[in-house]
């Protein structure tokens, strides 16, 4: 089963390039917040992850979670909301089925109000992590619980993280993962580290598999030359030592599967290669 893959940068920031690469330049570069857009011959559009909103500028303007856009400066203008992609391609938002979350940080979840009739697929162990968060601790873990529908809870599908499968083409190192259609098509797998419980997602496309790495990495050149990132990012990162262990899979599928394109969810470079 054959999909259809494109993306797009629903808003974006800026950070050191020193901050994601240890012996990075000491100058900003710009990190597109990235969404995925899925064509299935029989489910429809499915989305990976959806950017930022209106909802998160309205939602930054109010204490605390205004020291989110201090911390991360936003660029965002309305026609940049994945709903607006979509409807300039013509597809209504109410259209849109299924999302799949790689991990609730905010560019991340920005735009999950705007699709009314989305089934939202990700971890139990994401959700678990973020069910009783608000406040200064909601902030603290990059989650604005507002962005949130109001039956988010009743429109959810969570992957059991303890009954993983085997992966139907075997990847190098992902050997099992979630096979969320049942026909190989889209292959979830777990790429811990930034946050709990995250995911990323083999694509099956006509050209070639594509893998949506998430935040496993920020930049593609860390997967390609095993470079790690510099300590003080250590700050948007859950679990250290599971990030790189995450990263050192990315590289040693990079390596011996060079033919599959991974796509870290915040480079500049992965961006052009499908938009």
């Amino acid at each position: 089963m054959v999909v259809k893959l494109s993306l797009h940068a629903a808003g974006s920031c800026f950070q050191l390039e020193k901050l994601v690469l240890q012996g990075g330049r000491l100058k900003n570069i710009r990190f597109p917040a990235m969404f995925a857009l899925i064509k299935h011959p029989s489910e429809g559009y499915i989305l990976f992850d959806t950017g930022y909103s209106s909802h998160v500028l309205a939602e930054t303007k109010r204490f605390p979670t205004s020291l989110y856009a201090k911390i991360i400066p936003i660029v965002f203008e309305e026609q940049d909301s994945a709903a607006n992609q979509l409807k300039a391609l013509g597809i209504s938002p109410e259209s849109i089925k299924k999302i799949i979350l790689s991990h609730f940080h905010t560019d991340h979840i920005g735009g999950l109000r705007d699709f009314p009739n989305a089934e939202f697929i990700f971890t139990a162990s994401a959700g678990n992590t973020i069910q009783e968060l608000s406040g200064f601790k909601a902030l603290t873990a990059a989650f604005i619980p507002e962005l949130l529908p109001e039956n988010f809870w009743q429109r959810t599908r969570q992957l059991d993280d303890s009954k993983l499968a085997p992966d139907p083409l075997n990847y190098p190192g992902f050997e099992r993962g979630y096979d969320l259609l049942g026909d190989g098509s889209l292959v979830a797998v777990n790429l811990p580290g930034h946050a709990i419980g995250q995911i990323g997602v083999f694509v099956l496309t006509q050209e070639r598999s594509v893998l949506l790495a998430a935040d496993a990495c920020w930049v593609s050149r860390a997967f390609r030359e095993l470079i790690y990132p510099n300590p003080l990012a250590r700050m948007f990162i859950a679990d250290n030592k599971a990030f790189n262990a995450s990263l050192q899979k990315l590289h040693r599928l990079h390596c011996l599967r060079p033919d599959i394109l991974i796509i870290p969810t915040h480079c500049e470079e992965a961006l052009c290669s499908l938009s």
